[in-house]
């Protein structure tokens, strides 16, 4: 019954037991969010510094840099 839930409360339950656990959960979406987002906040900060309006035109502009250091 608990599979893919965060947590399980049982009735009655005291308003601030609720609050706790929302709380709790909020901060485990937010480390998990984080965690996840780590390598795309990289890339989209990678993408503003080389003026690459998408991910493609970045592996790109990559691929062009490794071809002419390859080339030399």
């Amino acid at each position: 019954m608990q599979a893919g839930a965060f947590d399980f409360l049982q009735k009655p339950f005291r308003d601030q037991d609720l609050i706790d656990r929302i709380q709790r959960a909020l901060a485990k979406d937010r480390a998990n969010r984080t965690s996840a987002n780590g390598p795309w906040r990289f890339t989209a900060r990678a993408m503003e510094k080389m003026g690459a309006d998408s991910l493609a035109q970045l592996v790109r502009m990559m691929m062009d840099v490794e071809g002419s250091s390859v080339t030399r």
